[in-house]
């Protein structure tokens, strides 16, 4: 073998050598991974919030037609960051007083969309619009999407809104309870030492008027009738119906017929006494003469719904200086169902309209925006700090471009701007009042009168024969024929009975079909 053979001969096993080594270099097993739990946790950043799609809020209202300046004020409400965080646009479409009924019924029988709606026992009525199906139950909704407003209103407030169980509107916040009382002018009451402790019942008001009308014959009587001694909560009753009642406390809810009671006919004695002393008229006179009297100073006695604030509210009305003012029943909620939102049937968002609606039950601007319109066009402030505004200067309030006057209509009432510093404070204590109301023995039961027409009828009459005068004082509770008994014989005939009984078995089936209502 030469040399150059030898040579040839290494050369070939070197490059042999090298590819074999490559050959294993390629199919060699990769180093082993470190398991994950040993590797160092990575950053991570809060997921972005979805953006809410935007949205188009109807709401349908009762009024006088849509304010001139309302696109103005809504264009304004709409770009508030606020409104804008939740990528709303309200759209308010009012109808007029008088054929609101009808538009809304047509409305929801076209299956029309909406989102917000009034309704009310006297529009749009609430009771059958839940029946029917116009309105969505919001039982669940409310706690997720306006946690706040459902925390507001409380748990009796709520029962009041129940049809069949379920909650089918949000109640607006105004005065929600009865609480009739006794009202006196303030200048008499100083003269006779009067304050609120003084007067417990209807009869301490004897020797008050009995005083009055000695030094003051010229005020002629001290007090004219009025529904007050014969509203049932002052007699220690609940009404149920028209022609019914049950008496406080009583957990078996029997309805009776309050004019059969002793209280009434204490009650129609009493103001008999007063006819013939002399502190009230011996002739009937109706609220709006009464009225025009107290302007001219007459009566300075009334009988009338006790509230915060109504004090200033008489002072203006009558032009006497203030009056003093005290209920002489308890709270109890009545005035839930007179006005109320609810969310159509028909709503495409009805969880973005709650979440607005929200808005209008906690946020001051919002609500005030919605309700009164634009600071320094629409309204002025007298005092931020308490929350009192006027009208711009020059302002005519009969021409203003926005001024709706239904701000009861709007949710919460209680975020109202006050329009007169003498009423700064009244929004606590109702609401204070509104909490501490109780419960109607009937709670939310509406009486179906259809079954007993005829004697709804004929008890009407009655009523107007005998019942009037004898509230009135006109009449000898004694007298055969127009006297106690003799109204309660004409209420025998015309079929009270029958009434009552029917009232008795519909409330029954209604406490047995809603018994969380009445825990």
């Amino acid at each position: 073998m030469t040399r150059k053979t030898m040579i040839l001969l290494n050369v070939l096993m070197i490059l042999a050598l090298l590819m074999s080594a490559c050959a294993q270099a390629t199919t060699a097993p990769e180093p082993t991974k470190a398991p994950e739990a040993t590797k160092a946790p990575e950053a991570t950043k809060p997921p972005e919030p979805t953006a809410l799609p935007p949205v188009e809020i109807t709401w349908i209202l009762d009024g006088t037609g849509e304010p001139a300046d309302a696109a103005e004020v809504f264009k304004y409400l709409n770009n508030l960051p606020q409104v804008k965080a939740l990528n709303v646009t309200v759209k308010p479409i009012w109808y007029d007083w008088g054929s609101y009924d009808q538009k809304t019924q047509l409305m929801f029988a076209g299956g029309e969309t909406c989102d917000l709606i009034f309704t009310a026992s006297w529009a749009n009525n609430y009771i059958n619009g839940a029946i029917n199906g116009n309105y969505l139950a919001l039982d669940d909704l409310l706690p997720k999407y306006a946690p706040k407003t459902w925390e507001i209103v409380g748990d009796v407030a709520w029962k009041m809104s129940k049809v069949n169980g379920k909650i089918y509107a949000i109640p607006n916040q105004q005065l929600w309870y009865n609480a009739w009382g006794w009202q006196m002018r303030q200048d008499i009451a100083d003269e006779y030492g009067v304050t609120k402790d003084t007067i417990n019942s209807f009869e301490d008001l004897t020797p008050i008027m009995a005083k009055i009308l000695a030094d003051h014959p010229e005020l002629k009587y001290q007090i004219v009738q009025g529904a007050g001694p014969f509203v049932a909560g002052t007699m220690g009753y609940d009404p149920v119906s028209g022609y019914g009642a049950i008496k406080f406390e009583d957990t078996t809810r029997k309805v009776v017929n309050l004019v059969a009671t002793d209280v009434y006919k204490q009650r129609l004695q009493l103001w008999r006494e007063w006819v013939l002393a002399g502190y009230a008229p011996q002739e009937a006179i109706d609220y709006a003469n009464a009225d025009a009297a107290r302007k001219e100073g007459f009566f300075p006695i009334k009988l009338h719904v006790e509230k915060p604030g109504v004090s200033a509210e008489d002072a203006k009305i009558y032009g006497k200086g203030p009056w003093l003012a005290e209920p002489l029943e308890p709270p109890v909620l009545g005035y839930i169902l007179p006005t109320m939102t609810g969310v159509c049937a028909t709503s495409k968002n009805p969880e973005r309209a709650l979440m607005f609606f929200e808005l209008m039950y906690t946020d001051a601007e919002v609500y005030n925006t919605f309700a009164k319109g634009l600071e320094g066009k629409h309204w002025v402030w007298v005092d931020k700090e308490k929350k009192v505004i006027g009208l711009p200067e020059g302002a005519d309030p009969t021409t203003l471009g926005y001024a709706p006057n239904t701000d009861w209509m709007y949710g919460t009432v209680f975020l109202s701007y006050y329009q007169d510093a003498t009423q700064v404070g009244a929004w606590d204590e109702t609401a204070a009042g509104n909490k501490a109301a109780v419960l109607p023995m009937a709670g939310p039961f509406v009486f179906d009168p259809t079954p007993v027409q005829a004697e709804l009828a004929a008890l009407q009459t009655v009523d107007k024969q005998f019942g009037e005068p004898l509230q009135q004082g006109l009449i000898d509770l004694d007298d055969p024929t127009a006297g106690l008994e003799a109204y309660l014989q004409a209420q025998k005939d015309a079929g009270i009975d029958k009434v009552l009984a029917e009232v008795q078995k519909q409330l029954d089936a209604f406490v047995a079909a809603n018994p969380d209502i009445f825990k």
